[in-house]
């Protein structure tokens, strides 16, 4: 072991040798003592600042107070204005869209004159009258003051002017925090105006900008130093003497070349550890943000070093080097890095032709992609092509798909119409218009009538009718959507009539209040089940083919305003965003028991069989499970594609259909689930670079882009789900049946420490080959 030892040693006084290494020790001391110097000072927050003010209605309030009416205070400031800050109110103009630069040069001049008289107002001493400004009308901090008003310091009393000021103009002043912050240096002050920020306001800032400054800052520039630093290590090992030194004691070579690796990561370590722990205390002594977490960077930064100087040593070894190794480094950085790069931006291409829905259309298939664009399956090109879109929609296709996403719902088919039905918005009247298109004409769209209110799903029947949810209810739709007999216009928008024409009200009755996310599925029974944003309902249909509300149940958390739902025979299945699985009784709604599929992950999509026996749950993480009624156990589907699948649906007579590889779909029998026929477009040049370069050459790499995932969940708490505003998106923001996987923060360390021990093995089996 001594001799080991010794050869860590020896990397220690090679890399102390370096000059370089004394230009990083004297760097990271200069940042050290610069942070040391930088500092803040906290104060009362007093005076204006034109962003703070809410113009019209200042000035609305303002001509109240000229008139004689308002607040008392805002009478009282209108008194102590001069005559030019008076006048200038009466020439106030509000900016519009399309105004031109003399007007908006006038809006400055005029706004920057009522600040700076504003501004001297609050400087008054005597500014407070009690006949002016009620006590009841401030804040809680302004009472306080105004308790010991005769006795306030010169700060105190301007911070009492600007609360009464806020007070005379509510609405108009916004609420400023009780203190302020300016940054110093080294004791003197760098701004002249204090920062309007409190101090866990600060906090939060430097906790927030962190995990960025650490990974972009930190771990890029200063691992390139690093390498530079000992990068001399290993070629100095050849160097006339020291080699055979070396060999002629009892050392294995495998072990002398990992024993200058540990060396030269050992001294990184202690680099890494002085300048951490400095920043630790600086942060903590001169900014009050003590961050325990930030000690996580120091293996972090030594375990980034070794992925990269583990392929720095083994150039090293072959080309005995110090310049073609610290090359060779660079040049596997960068080539990380870009490959890292060209995987994101073409998978979010890729992703965005990702199928998310297929509907069996007479001998056919329709889809819809994660930019909402329905689609239809051409044969003979064995491609899907865009179509159900109005002309508008085709022709603004590139721009919208590219900024957002198409305003569609749908389609689903209608077998006794034989037609494709869905909803889109019009670019001309902003209505959403039911379109629709005969499978006989190659689905070619055709406009029908408009929604009776916002549409929240599109969806058939039990008995295959096409139903429409908006947000006051149910809707079905029967008979040729394209007819113009009972069509009424009014200035170029459509009138709609449930009461005659294609379009069928078939209730709840009291009208509904739904609202975005919404989800629905039929039982196999025929009863539906509604989810609207924490609110569970379950409708039956009467002996007149109209549904009634039977029962409800709410939800209170936000967490539990996002479900899906779907009804087996003996279960009501219902998933929250906190990725568990709830089983409740479909009579009564009450709830049985709780799963959770997999941990961490969220359901996407639930659908179950027609027949009501089975279940089917695609996860976050794009694999898809089966749970059979009656049961708690899952398995994992024998189907192609796991970890890649986008959508599932079960069909009749024992079909059902799995999307993958993005476009591709296969139908399975869940009997003996064996596929019996495929749907897929043929790869074009992207997708074979993606499968068949970028990805390979991504799984093999280390991942510098998603190291910076890791640092993020080190060094910050992870949000509760309840504590997420994401969960508050709405369906049209956030689509219902894209799965979208969430990535471990530890699977890059994973993934780069196999490449690292992979690196290190070439290297040992190398010394051991060669003669020396």
């Amino acid at each position: 072991m001594r001799p080991y030892l010794a050869i860590i040693k020896d990397s220690f006084r090679e890399a102390f040798h370096s000059y370089v290494l004394w230009i990083v020790i004297a760097l990271i001391t200069i940042f050290l003592l610069a942070l040391a110097l930088l500092s803040y000072r906290q104060t009362l927050t007093v005076g204006l600042r034109g962003n703070e003010i809410d113009w019209p209605a200042l000035i609305e309030q303002l001509e109240k107070a000229k008139a004689g009416k308002g607040t008392s205070g805002a009478q009282r400031i209108w008194s102590l204005m001069n005559s030019t800050a008076q006048d200038n109110i009466a020439k106030f103009k509000p900016i519009l869209p399309g105004s031109t630069l003399d007007e908006q040069q006038i809006h400055r001049e005029v706004t920057q004159s009522i600040v700076k008289d504003l501004q001297s107002i609050l400087n008054k001493e005597d500014l407070y009258q009690s006949t002016s400004f009620s006590a009841s009308s401030v804040s809680t901090e302004g009472k306080a003051l105004l308790q010991r008003e005769k006795a306030l310091a010169k700060d105190e009393r301007l911070r009492l002017n600007r609360l009464l000021l806020e007070a005379a103009f509510p609405n108009a002043i916004g609420e400023s925090e009780a203190t302020s912050l300016v940054l110093c240096l080294a004791g003197y002050d760098l701004t002249e105006d204090a920062w309007p920020v409190s101090k866990q306001m600060l906090v939060d800032i430097v906790r927030g900008w962190l995990p960025f400054l650490v990974d972009k800052g930190l771990l890029g520039i200063g691992l390139l130093v690093a390498i530079i630093v000992t990068s001399p290590a290993i070629p100095n090992m050849f160097d006339p003497g020291s080699l055979h030194l070396l060999l002629s004691k009892p050392v294995l070579r495998s072990l002398m070349f990992l024993s200058k690796f540990l060396g030269s990561c050992a001294f990184v370590l202690m680099c890494a550890t002085y300048l951490f722990i400095g920043i630790y205390f600086l942060l903590g002594t001169r900014w009050g943000v003590w961050e325990p977490r930030l000690m996580w960077c120091i293996p972090v930064y030594t375990f980034v070093f070794g992925i990269y100087y583990s392929v720095a040593a083994v150039a090293a070894l072959v080309w005995r080097n110090m310049i073609v190794s610290i090359i060779v480094a660079i040049v596997f950085w960068a080539l990380c890095f870009s490959v890292g790069l060209s995987k994101e931006w073409i998978e979010g291409s890729l992703n965005k032709a990702r199928l998310r829905r297929v509907v069996p259309a007479n001998d056919g298939l329709l889809a819809v992609d994660c930019t909402n664009t329905p689609l239809i399956w051409n044969q003979e090109k064995r491609k899907w092509v865009p179509g159900l879109l109005s002309r508008e929609l085709r022709n603004l296709r590139p721009i919208i798909s590219v900024v957002a996403q198409m305003p569609v719902r749908g389609p689903i088919y209608d077998e006794q119409g034989k037609q494709a039905v869905v909803v889109q918005v019009s670019m001309k009247s902003g209505q959403q218009l039911i379109g629709s298109g005969k499978a006989d004409a190659g689905f070619s769209y055709k406009e029908g009538p408009v929604s009776p209110s916002s549409s929240m799903l599109l969806f058939n029947e039990p008995t295959g009718e096409p139903m429409l949810a908006t947000s006051q209810g149910l809707y079905r739709l029967q008979g040729d959507l394209a007819s113009t007999a009972d069509e009424v216009k009014f200035f170029g928008y459509k009138i709609p009539f449930p009461s005659r024409g294609p379009l069928h009200e078939v209730g709840p009755t009291p009208m509904q209040n739904w609202d975005t996310p919404f989800s629905a599925a039929f039982g196999p029974d025929g009863t539906l089940f509604v989810y609207s944003r924490g609110k569970l309902q379950r409708l039956t249909k009467t002996s007149e083919g109209k549904y009634e509300l039977d029962k409800t149940e709410k939800f209170e958390p936000k967490a539990e305003r996002r479900g899906w739902i779907a009804a087996t025979k003996s279960t009501l299945y219902l998933s929250h965003l906190d990725g568990k699985l709830q089983l409740r009784d479909p009579q009564t709604l009450e709830l049985r028991s709780t799963l959770e599929p997999a941990p961490g992950q969220c359901p996407r999509i639930l659908s179950a069989s027609p027949d009501g026996k089975t279940l089917a749950i695609l996860m976050e993480n794009r694999k898809l499970w089966l749970l059979a009624d009656g049961e708690e156990k899952l398995k994992l589907a024998p189907v192609r594609g796991q970890g890649d699948i986008s959508s599932s649906q079960f069909l009749a007579d024992n079909k059902f259909l799995v999307t993958d590889l993005f476009q591709r779909v296969s139908e399975y029998d869940t009997q003996t689930w064996e596929r019996k026929q495929t749907w897929a477009p043929r790869l074009d040049v992207q997708t074979m670079i993606y499968l068949y370069v970028l990805k390979p050459v991504y799984t093999v790499c280390p991942k510098p882009g998603e190291l910076y995932r890791t640092v993020t969940y080190l060094l910050t708490e992870q949000k509760k789900p309840e504590d997420n505003k994401a969960l508050e998106t709405p369906d049209s923001e956030r689509h219902e049946y894209e799965p979208e996987p969430k990535i471990s923060p530890w699977r890059p360390v994973y993934s780069s420490l196999a490449f690292m021990c992979v690196m290190l093995l070439i290297g040992c089996v190398y010394m051991e080959r060669q003669e020396f």
